[in-house]
């Protein structure tokens, strides 16, 4: 029998974790464990959703039930856990040979798309996410830069969410591709670090060889452009002690970092952009009278 939600009674017990309950209803005869609310969840996928070891475990060892069951919006019981950070649940998920641990949603997105971006930094599951994005990432079935529907890796929003051990665990990856940019914006995995002002993952980022510090995204605009107009001087400071990155790049509006500076009134990143393109003007100086720049004056 359902209520007005398409709540069963083991619906309910599954989802607020009452244990003894759905273990007695499991044993009544007819009961439908995989029964399914308006929302196409299950009560695995509650219990998983809301990191319920013992009801999990529960239902595993029901026989016939489907441990891989998609919800509504292309969830599984393994992608609600991932995104809960419930990393226990998550582990028992993937005993099953019939649970993938490579899946997408609706939107696209795998279990460690969800993973990585889970949580938020004032959330209590990030350390969570943190060990789940750790077991997912040595499976060799991973697909590390896997997009969504967005354009959108794993390494895209862990550095957009701020998640700075996450960010570290995904560039450990061999594989990962840490210049990948989201479809709509066109921006990078730095260029969203450095827009949001998250500066662990911009030095992370900037860590590896590989990296396209000056990278545009659809408007033109680069990370330096983003930490400018954001007002974050210690990450503009971190950009222009780079030779790949320049102070005097213009987007496709014709926009410098130093004129967004300005534009917000942000005086200490104004003088850094300025004594920057001083020192690069002052080096062209030097390379010319040496013989090595305008060739005119040969």
């Amino acid at each position: 029998m359902k209520d007005v939600f398409g709540q069963t009674p083991l619906l309910w017990a599954a989802r607020v974790g009452h244990g003894a309950i759905v273990k007695l209803l499991l044993e009544r005869r007819g009961v439908e464990a995989d029964m399914k609310d308006g929302y196409g969840q299950t009560p695995l996928l509650w219990a998983a959703r809301l990191g319920h070891v013992a009801t999990v475990k529960l239902l595993l060892g029901r026989k016939g039930v489907e441990a891989d069951m998609k919800d509504k919006y292309g969830l599984t019981p393994l992608s609600w856990a991932a995104q809960g950070g419930h990393v226990v649940i998550a582990k028992l998920l993937l005993e099953r040979k019939s649970v993938k641990a490579e899946i997408k949603d609706e939107g696209g997105q795998t279990p460690l798309s969800w993973a990585a971006r889970g949580g938020g930094i004032l959330s209590g599951s990030l350390g969570r996410n943190e060990s789940v994005v750790e077991l997912l990432v040595k499976r060799h079935d991973i697909d590390v830069n896997s997009k969504d529907n967005d354009g959108h890796t794993p390494l895209l929003w862990a550095a957009r969410a701020g998640h700075e051990k996450i960010t570290a665990l995904l560039l450990e990856h061999e594989d990962v591709n840490i210049n990948v940019k989201e479809k709509v914006g066109g921006q990078s995995s730095l260029s969203w670090a450095a827009l949001k002002g998250y500066e662990a993952v911009v030095g992370l980022l900037l860590q590896r060889e590989d990296i396209e510090a000056d990278a545009k995204d659809v408007h033109g605009q680069t990370p330096l452009m983003w930490a400018a107009v954001g007002g974050y001087k210690t990450i503009v400071g971190m950009l222009l002690d780079r030779k790949d990155v320049d102070p005097a790049a213009k987007s496709d509006s014709g926009a410098t970092a130093l004129g967004m500076a300005e534009g917000k009134g942000h005086e200490a990143i104004v003088e850094l952009l300025e004594l920057k393109l001083e020192h690069s003007r002052a080096g062209r100086g030097v390379d010319d009278s040496s013989g090595k720049g305008d060739e005119s004056q040969v």
